[in-house]
């Protein structure tokens, strides 16, 4: 991804490597990868947590394993460093521009991760559309796992069940990628039969034909930010004051959303 790339690039110039390791959001595969990690001695973690993080990384903190938590937080940890993009800020955005352009029947579809501040972006779909005076019984919400697969079936329930909705809100770009795939093996033209937003900018969304309105979460960014703060704990000859970065994310207005007012 975009955040392990930036943070690749800060650890190379300082003369330290990278180990990835992907938890496929799992906690027992990420319980087993840090107590590798805490075995191998390494020098500090970036983590983006599954549900089960503050558990699993119970033993790095006792330890005092130099860590810096990226994305989701660490429910009921008060001292530790966190870089995130404001979530909720995100689900806001996305949603608010959909209904400035005249959205009433809009689908959210989201991944039911059971972590709250993912939660958010679904709260501020909600928010949103209570500004434009929109009644929550015209939203749709569809929630499921974490996959492309996931998100092609999501947005046929949607087109199947509610063929009122003028737009869909995908809330994470990995359930977009299967959903965009969906609608182009069903024929559906973007923005004129159906309006599309995404949160997330892989570069698939602007690659090409593709020109989807999306909210970037400025993830190289994030990616720097968090080696530096990883660093910064690494290099330092005494302790470092815990820090929570929370960056604000951007609107980037493409041509998949269709002006309807």
């Amino acid at each position: 991804t975009r955040i392990v790339v930036a943070s690749e690039e800060v650890f190379v110039k300082h003369g330290y490597d990278l180990i990835i390791c992907n938890t496929f959001d799992k906690p027992e595969r990420e319980k087993a990868i840090l107590n590798r990690m805490i075995q191998q001695r390494v020098d500090g973690i970036i983590l983006t947590p599954t549900k089960m993080g503050t558990e699993n990384t119970k033993l790095l903190r006792k330890v005092g394993m130099k860590m810096v938590v990226v994305d989701r937080p660490l429910p009921g940890v008060k001292d530790f460093f966190w870089v995130a993009t404001n979530n909720y800020g995100c689900g806001f955005v996305g949603a608010h521009y959909l209904f400035s352009k005249g959205h009433k029947r809009v689908a959210y579809i989201g991944w039911n991760s059971g972590i709250e501040d993912l939660e958010a972006r679904k709260r501020a779909f909600f928010d949103a559309a209570d500004t434009y005076g929109i009644s929550q019984d015209s939203l749709i919400v569809a929630e499921g796992g974490f996959s492309a697969e996931e998100g092609c079936r999501l947005t046929s329930y949607v087109l199947e069940k509610h063929p009122e909705v003028t737009a869909i809100f995908y809330g994470f770009n990995i359930q977009a990628l299967g959903g965009v795939t969906c609608l182009s093996q069903r024929g559906i033209s973007i923005p004129e039969e159906l309006s599309v937003m995404i949160i997330g900018s892989p570069e698939w969304i602007m690659a090409g034909k593709n020109g989807f309105t999306h909210v970037d979460m400025n993830d190289l960014e994030l990616g720097r930010k968090a080696a530096n703060l990883l660093l910064s704990q690494i290099q330092a000859e005494g302790d470092v004051p815990f820090q929570h970065i929370i960056q604000d994310c951007s609107l980037i207005e493409g041509s998949s959303v269709r002006d309807i007012r």
